[in-house]
């Protein structure tokens, strides 16, 4: 069967570490490899027609990857990197947390790189490079297009799995803060009754003149 074995998809950003590598469990122990994560939502019923369209390629692409791995047939209870938000939220409450809105009705996919690995290019709407960390620009909530890899894992002693990394991840357009966000501050509010002065310098403070003489 023949497949797109790094396939592109646009998802919406969540718990996001994409510039510096970060655990990927709760308690983790010092030894414990670090990634580069990247936690995807999918709304099935969203208007953006890109956004089903890629995904029903990823999806074809996924069913390859197995075919090709597994060609004597699909290994029982072989974990599915795509998961129901619903069900996630229903074994929360089971455990005793509180289920989270923001993957209600959303399929949920994790995407993981080793953090010792080179770090996975990052890229802004222009599809130039993105060097500095940008947590305003990636922000959660946020819309991602990124090129998908798979691989087969073990899912934690209880049979086969099948992960997802990524190979580039770019900006794709903006959406609501998931959580909190960022608190949005006027500073005609904040600093009410509050009058500053100009910094007592000259406007070449920290700058070395450079004399005629000292160009070659």
């Amino acid at each position: 069967m023949s497949y797109d074995p790094t396939p592109q998809l646009i998802v919406r950003l969540s718990y996001p570490s994409i510039f510096t590598p970060a655990h990927r469990m709760q308690n983790p122990k010092p030894e414990d490899l670090k990634y580069y994560q990247i936690e995807g939502h999918i709304d099935p019923n969203d208007p953006d027609s890109a956004i089903g369209k890629l995904f029903t390629g990823f999806k074809e692409s996924l069913s390859g990857f197995v075919a090709e791995k597994f060609p004597e047939g699909v290994p029982k209870n072989l974990r599915n990197p795509i998961r129901s938000g619903d069900k996630i939220n229903q074994q929360r409450v089971l455990d005793g947390k509180e289920p989270r809105p923001d993957i209600e009705g959303k399929y949920v996919i994790s995407f993981n790189v080793p953090g010792d690995w080179e770090r996975p290019k990052v890229f802004n709407y222009k599809q130039e490079a993105v060097i500095a960390p940008d947590p305003e620009m990636f922000h959660p909530g946020c819309y991602v297009a990124l090129r998908a890899t798979f691989f087969v894992g073990d899912d934690y002693g209880k049979g086969k799995s099948v992960g997802c990394g990524y190979q580039t991840v770019m900006f794709y357009k903006d959406g609501p803060h998931l959580g909190k966000g960022p608190q949005v501050i006027d500073p005609k509010d904040a600093f009410a009754g509050i009058t500053g002065s100009p910094p007592e310098r000259s406007e070449t403070d920290g700058v070395v003149p450079i004399a005629d003489s000292d160009w070659p």
